[in-house]
């Protein structure tokens, strides 16, 4: 018996050193080769309600060689879960609850481990929901097919990615991004991408001082810093909505290479980015829409750089205000750095020829859609950014021709717009033509003659006042009965008018009547105002050294309205010469002397060029 239970001990050894060798042998190939089961349902098939089950339990991935160049070993600080190989399906009797918690909400859902899927299978006819769920580390796809996804009121607190899958669509709503969100490498969405009411944001901490783990990177397959927003998708397009949504960054990233809102390289169905905030530059350089863009209600803090971007005009909705202000950039041709209208001294000739291009979609846009004002302002920002490019040739190389160009550019800009606004040649014309009527105003005996004669006959009558001992009332009445050569004519117009009231049209009377009641309004007035300066002072022989003193406001109160009325006819006068004088059409009845001759002529000259100006920008804008 005792041998025998040597014998059996014996034996039991033997087989507890072929368990060891046979452990150690799995371990070395398993190792050695590049095949890792990451988790309990990895090639097999699973409810939805265990993939749930795997994120919240304690179940964990062995970090090692086998997991080296995945995101989710790469970047977690913690543990994680790599699920491999799977084929989901839905199960009401186990995924009802979770569909439920979707649809009703629920308290959050903390997710501590970074969670990666990897060459899986998902359902035809069911999607994969999440609500309320916080991730505290990278959560990700690669390789995985028929994926429909949608996450509401989810934190991301690391990177969200997608590599080389197939999606029928990915919705966030209400989400936030705290490290980035990567749609690519040969991934495809066949039905659409859309992120509502979302925010996204970037920590400058992690920029600065990455959190990896260098062992699981030693090929170099991972980014070490993840892009902020980037959906590259050059093949088998849908359609992006983003709507609502706010991309912020620190004030030390947002120039960072990294950190643009990066679509490039992509191909479109439909492409909608609708009441966004965005902060970082937008990268829609490469990207082709097949169907509609609508870019409204933006407000885009930086650039948008979209070298090579292509669409159909005619089925475009983009409003220019929130491109205007030189938003509009390329990337420059050497060194990567972003071209625009501002820099216009920092780049080549073919960054200066790629940013037009850009401009000129646009422009050609506007123009097929019929909206004028967009495309005029389109075109002006364009034309500014000749004119400066001009001039940095003119400094480099100067020429005639480039001299010239130059020259005709800034004219142009300041009187019509470059040609997009005639009534801005029309607003100078009417200025030239002032500046020129207070010019005439300025020389002597132009205008207003017969006026200031009888100014001057007025303030030599005044003098009777104190030498001939009449009243104020008696040399008002004098003057106004003086002999006058259109005196005739006013009573034959009183006479005609009266007569013919019932048979003359209303507006006649009363445009003829208003004419003379002025002249009528002037006297009386002025004898009204003449009786009550004799009954405050009286005769001036009469009148007390106290009361005296009020005869020098009188009298400069009669001349300043007898002033009044001849500055107002002289000016007019003037104005009348300088529309005459400014159209070519001649000098009137109004006699020109002196140095008044040469300002006529250099005002016609000017009048010419301002009129032709008026004329062919208004042509141009009917054309359109």
């Amino acid at each position: 018996m005792t041998e025998k239970k040597h014998s059996s001990i014996k034996h039991k050894r033997n087989n507890y050193f072929f368990y060891l060798q046979f452990i150690y042998i799995a371990a070395v190939f398993f190792s050695s080769s590049n095949i890792s089961f990451a988790s309990s349902l990895d090639g097999d098939e699973a409810s939805f309600a265990d993939i749930f089950r795997l994120m919240t339990g304690l179940e964990t991935d062995t970090i090692g060689e086998a997991t080296i160049g995945f995101p989710a070993t790469y970047f977690t600080s913690k543990d994680c879960i790599i699920i491999k190989n799977v084929k989901f399906h839905f199960s009401r009797q186990n995924d009802n609850t979770w569909d439920e918690r979707f649809t009703n909400g629920g308290k959050p859902i903390r997710i501590t481990k970074s969670v990666e899927f990897i060459n899986c299978d998902f359902p035809d006819d069911y999607w994969l929901v999440m609500r309320n769920m916080i991730f505290e580390e990278i959560v990700g796809f690669q390789n995985c097919r028929n994926i429909k996804l949608f996450f509401r009121e989810c934190q991301f607190q690391h990177q969200f990615f997608f590599y080389g899958s197939q999606a029928v669509f990915i919705k966030f709503i209400g989400c936030d991004f705290n490290l980035g969100l990567i749609v690519g490498s040969k991934s495809t969405i066949s039905d659409f991408f859309e992120a509502d009411h979302c925010r996204f944001n970037y920590s400058e901490n992690f920029y600065r001082n990455p959190r990896v783990r260098e062992s699981q990177n030693v090929v170099k397959s991972v980014d070490r810093i993840p892009a902020y927003f980037r959906i590259n998708i050059p093949t088998e397009s849908g359609n992006l909505f983003l709507k609502h949504c706010v991309f912020s960054l620190p004030a030390g990233l947002v120039n960072a290479p990294s950190m643009n809102l990066d679509l490039n390289h992509s191909v479109f169905k439909t492409l909608e980015i609708l009441d966004c905030v965005i902060e970082p530059t937008l990268d829609i350089s490469f990207v082709t829409v097949e169907n509609q863009i609508k870019f409204f209600n933006n407000t885009a803090d930086h650039f948008i750089v979209a070298e090579a971007f292509s669409f159909n005009p005619s089925n475009a909705k983009v409003q220019w205000e929130k491109l205007a202000g030189r938003r509009l950039a390329v990337t420059a041709d050497s060194g990567g750095a972003i071209y625009t209208g501002s820099t216009i001294d920092k780049g080549n000739d073919y960054d200066y020829q790629t940013l037009i291009s850009v401009y000129a979609l646009m422009y050609q846009m506007y123009r097929s859609q019929g909206s004028r004002l967009a495309a005029n302002s389109c075109y002006l920002e364009w034309k500014d950014i000749e004119t400066e490019h001009f001039g940095r040739i003119l400094q480099a190389n100067s020429s005639m021709d480039v001299w010239f160009n130059l020259i005709m550019n800034i004219f142009l800009r300041i009187f019509c717009d470059y040609g997009t606004n005639p009534m801005k040649s029309m607003i100078w014309s009417l200025g030239v033509m002032l500046s020129f009527a207070i010019f005439y105003m300025a020389f002597p005996r132009q205008s207003g003659i017969a006026e200031q004669e009888a100014f001057l006959d007025r303030i030599r009558a005044y003098g009777e006042y104190f030498t001939e001992g009449k009243t104020l009332a008696e040399i008002e009445s004098d003057l106004d009965i003086r002999p006058d050569e259109t005196a005739d004519e006013r009573d034959d117009l009183t006479t005609f008018i009266r007569q013919n009231k019932n048979d003359l049209p209303r507006y006649y009377r009363l445009f003829g009547l208003q004419i003379l009641r002025h002249r009528n309004f002037s006297f009386r007035f002025q004898i009204l105002y003449a009786k009550f300066a004799d009954r405050l002072i009286g005769h001036w022989s009469t009148a007390r050294k106290s009361r005296r003193f009020l005869v020098a406001a009188v009298f400069s109160v009669g001349l300043a309205l007898s002033l009044s009325g001849i500055f107002f006819v002289r000016l007019f006068d003037a104005f009348f010469l300088s529309i005459n004088a400014f159209s070519t059409l001649g000098f009137g009845e109004i006699p020109l002397r002196g140095a008044a001759k040469y300002l006529a002529i250099a005002e016609g000259f000017i009048g010419w060029f301002l009129l032709s100006i008026f004329s062919v920008a208004l042509i141009s804008q009917i054309i359109q």
